[in-house]
Parts: structure tokens; C-alpha cells; sequence
């Protein structure tokens, strides 16, 4: 018996096999079928810039880089751009002045002597600071990276304190001086999350007056360089494929932006491993979004993209520049390799989606939240030598798919516990498939190759949770591999190819 998903030409089968496997096995044992033959690309290109990471010029200061060999560890994670000053950090950032401590607007002295982040400077020392990371030192380190640099303006302390005029004149001065200096700066984001009510928050900006700002911020920015391009965040992140929402902040910024991104935390507040071994697909849910009612990520983009072009914004490209894991407050938090294995997942629907960037919040985390654990949800740990945090791995995985091309189809977002993706590398010489098992026991895969693929020129890469091996091959001739995944892994089969593939 068979259960067959089939998305335009590539096959991905849900098998009860009796017999032939090459490992002795329960006869009842789910198998993976997994058909290539013939796969043809989509047009779908791999963007680079989806294995982003945020920084936050407060807490990733220039002895972190410097122990935790960090310009190195993200360059070979294939790290594809960079977003500074950080998140809410933005709304209060005065990019003249770095020295001044995170979360502090300069202009607001109300805010002026806040003592809780875990890196403080006492104010008459602000003017002298340098253990900050300021923008000269952002783009140094995204060039050794090798990774596009993202800039986000403070439109915040403009609008809430009334000097719009103030804030306009020193984004307009940051674009001079980045084009004086040849940084090569295309993208800059207009402030960050204004959609987010909170008794706590400075920053909320209602979505039309948010709009209204992003022409005006646009205009004078691109007057300096017509070059530049500009990123927006005007809703919460289920706003994506809804045009109810979208449509008025369009009908007055679209003309002005070149990038509308969501924030996508997944399960916020609600998250642990097993609603995630449930989560079949996974799905933008959350406390108040429940997994009924919600949608694939795929979904969110395509429809998205569907709709920008159906209104006449087909030059804008999507966007995630925070998204994670949720935090969980109700229960036990999950690992960091059991977030390996979850934003595995999330990045394979970006990738299958053909979302244009994305950024990771938070790439290097200083501050302990007191409600929850940020740890096993950062790239890096808190403390020298700053290791390496097992979702890294999971980003080097998936990297190397980078520039390549998306085969059609695919099992990323349908109802299985063996999501499934398929890329073409950038030569067309390669297929690499990701293959993701969420099951408790491990899973025999038989993946049917296509014509002009090498015999023997199979190789395999992964990730497991449980530290197994998490991918090995146990049969393989001129038309099949079969391959052995083990419990709760990622795994990557490249297969070599004869010739091009051109379909």
C-alpha cells in the first residue's frame, strides 16, 4: 500500500514495504519514497540572503567577535547577511552616537538611566565608548563575513518625541556617509516591529502613520543615493497573505519600498519538541494563533507574492528579518538541538517558498531573559569562547543550497513527518535533498535518482538530536539509493550528476 503526495514532477511516497530492504526491519515500517526521475526546476533561486542573523550593537561587542572567532564561524556557515543595529534596539538607535547604551534613546531623558542589560555604561562615559560595535565596524565585519548588510533607521524618536524633521536630517546624513565611504549599502530597514502594542513598548506607530513615515524617509533617502532600496515591517507576522491588511499600507508606501518582511515566531510562549513532533506540517502558530487556524510558511509566501503581483507590486521582494523559535513559558524549553531540528524545518519552507532574506533572532543573545531561556534559541553561546550553538550546524547544512535552484514539488509542507526538499545546485551538476525525519524511530528512505546521475557518487551530511549518525547509506546502484535516517535528524544526500540538469 501506498500514500502518495504529488506536486507537479517530483514524487514523494509514503510506503509500506514487505521485503527488499537491504537492513533487516519490520515489515510494517513507514518508508520514504522518494521519486527524482523527473524532477525539473521551478525558477525558484536559492537567495543567499535568507542564512541571515541579527546583530545588536550593544551586546555583540568587539571582544566577542574577536574570542569567538566569529567573522570566521559565520563565514563558513555560509552567513548571507547581517542586520544592525538589531531589533527593538533600532527604534531608540542614534547611529552618530554608538557609544550610548542598548534600549537608551539619546534624545529621551526620560530613558537615560536604565541599568538592566547585562553590558552598562554609565552615561558620562557614553561619549567615549567604544566596546559598542558602530557602523564602521558593522560593515567591516559583513565584508569579512561576506555578507549583505542590512540598516535599520530609527524613525521612532522622531515621530513619538516630535522632532520628524531631526530624524529624517540623521538617516539622510547615515546614507551620505555610507556612499562617501563606498560602503555599498542597498538595503535599509525603516525602523522595527511599530505594529507592536505593548503597555511597555516606545515605540508603536499606528500602520497608515507608519506608512506615511516610510514615504517620507524613502524619498529623502533615495534623493541622496536612488539606489538604495528599503525594507518595511508594517503588521505582525500573520499579516503575510492578507491583503485586507496590506493593501492600505501599499496604496501609500508601495511605490517607496522594496522589501515588505513578517517577523515569524513560531509557537511564541507555547513552544517545546513534542508540539513540534505534532506539527505535521509546521505551521506559523502561536497562543493566539492556534495550529487550526494557521498557515504553512510556504503558504504565507506564496500567497504574499501572489498578491504583490496581482496588484501591481511584482518588484518587491518578501522578507523575515526576525524569526525563531518561540520562547516557552509553559513548559520545558526545548534544547538547542531539538531548535537545530525545528528551525531546520523553518528553513526549509523558506527555501522552498523563495523567500529573498531572512534574518535569525538572536545570532548572539547577551541578555538572560527573566520569564524565559533565550540560550538554546541563539547561534552562539553567552559566554567565552562564545561556542558554537548546535543551530549553526543546521545553517551550514543548508547553506551550501545557497544560488542553487528549487526542484518542483517537494514534501516541506504537507501532512508528513518526513518533510522533504529537493535543490539543484547553482551548475546543475548536484542535487542536494534534504531529507528531515520527525519520527522516534529511524526511517529507511529510497530515493529513485534520475537519468545521468554517477553510481557511487552519493554523499551524505547531517544533523541528529541524539548525536546518532544521522544519515547512512545502505544500497545504491545505477537508479536508487537507499539510505538509513535516524530519529529526529537532517540529513543531506548530494547526488552527483553526468551531466547538467536543463529541465
Amino acid at each position: 500500500m501506498a500514500l502518495t503526495h504529488r506536486c507537479g514532477c517530483l514524487v514523494i511516497a509514503l510506503a509500506m514495504v514487505v521485503g527488499g530492504s537491504p537492513l533487516a526491519q519490520d515489515p510494517h515500517e513507514p518508508r520514504i519514497e522518494i521519486d527524482l526521475r523527473e524532477a525539473r526546476v521551478t525558477g525558484t533561486v536559492v537567495n543567499p540572503m535568507i542564512f541571515g542573523s541579527n546583530l545588536s550593537y550593544f551586546n555583540d561587542l568587539d571582544e566577542v567577535w574577536e574570542v569567538g572567532s566569529l567573522v570566521d564561524r559565520k563565514r563558513d556557515a555560509g552567513i548571507g547577511s547581517l542586520r544592525y543595529p538589531g531589533g527593538e534596539e533600532t527604534s531608540r538607535f542614534h547611529w552618530e552616537y554608538p557609544g550610548v547604551n542598548g534600549y537608551v534613546d539619546l534624545w529621551n531623558e526620560a530613558q537615560h538611566s536604565q541599568n538592566w542589560q547585562s553590558t552598562w555604561i554609565p552615561k558620562d562615559q557614553w561619549a567615549t565608548n567604544e566596546s559598542f560595535m558602530d557602523f564602521d565596524e558593522f560593515v567591516a565585519r559583513a565584508r569579512e563575513v561576506g555578507a549583505e548588510p542590512l540598516v535599520g533607521i530609527n524613525m521612532t524618536s522622531g515621530y513619538k518625541l516630535d522632532r520628524l524633521e531631526d530624524s529624517i536630517a540623521e538617516a539622510v546624513r547615515w546614507v551620505q556617509y555610507a556612499k562617501d565611504r563606498s560602503y555599498g549599502i542597498t538595503y535599509w530597514y525603516l525602523d522595527n516591529e511599530p505594529w507592536h502594542r505593548h503597555p511597555d513598548n516606545y515605540h508603536y506607530i499606528a500602520p497608515l502613520e507608519y506608512a506615511r513615515l516610510c514615504a517620507q524617509f524613502a524619498e529623502a533617502m533615495s534623493a541622496v543615493d536612488p539606489e538604495a532600496k528599503f525594507i518595511a515591517n508594517p503588521f505582525v507576522g500573520d499579516a503575510a497573505g492578507d491583503w485586507d491588511q496590506l493593501a492600505p499600507f501599499m496604496r501609500i508606501a508601495g511605490e517607496h519600498i522594496d522589501v515588505i518582511e513578517f517577523h515569524w515566531y513560531w509557537e511564541f510562549g507555547t513552544s517545546s519538541f513534542e508540539r513540534f513532533l505534532q506539527s505535521r506540517p509546521l505551521r506559523f502558530s502561536s497562543r493566539w494563533n492556534p495550529y487550526w487556524d494557521s498557515r504553512t510558511y510556504v503558504e504565507m509566501i506564496t500567497e504574499t507574492r501572489r498578491l504583490l503581483d496581482d496588484h501591481g507590486y511584482d518588484y518587491i521582494e518578501i522578507g523575515a528579518l526576525e524569526w525563531n523559535i518561540g520562547p516557552s513559558r509553559t513548559g520545558p524549553a526545548p534544547s538547542e538541538q531539538q531548535v537545530a531540528l525545528m528551525q531546520g524545518e523553518m528553513f526549509m519552507q523558506f527555501v522552498e517558498g523563495g523567500l529573498d532574506m531572512a534574518c535569525v533572532w538572536p545570532g548572539f543573545y547577551q541578555i538572560r531573559d527573566v520569564d524565559h531561556p533565550t540560550e538554546a534559541r541563539a547561534w552562539f553561546e553567552y559566554d567565552p569562547p562564545h561556542r558554537p550553538r548546535a543551530p549553526l550546524a543546521v545553517v551550514d547544512l543548508l547553506s551550501d543550497a545557497a544560488g542553487g535552484t528549487v526542484l518542483h514539488g517537494g514534501g516541506v509542507d504537507t501532512e508528513t513527518s518526513h518533510p522533504t526538499l529537493a535543490v539543484v545546485s547553482e551548475d546543475r551538476r548536484t542535487i542536494h535533498l534534504y531529507l528531515l525525519n520527525k519520527d522516534r524511530e529511524p526511517r529507511t528512505a529510497t530515493v529513485h535518482v534520475p537519468e545521468g546521475s554517477s553510481a557511487g557518487a552519493v554523499t551524505t551530511r547531517g544533523f541528529s538530536v541524539q548525536g546518532d549518525d544521522p544519515a547512512t547509506v545502505t544500497g545504491l546502484d545505477t537508479v536508487e539509493v537507499t539510505v538509513r535516517l535516524a530519529p529526529f535528524s537532517l540529513s543531506r544526500l548530494d547526488i552527483s550528476m553526468s551531466t547538467e540538469i536543463t529541465r
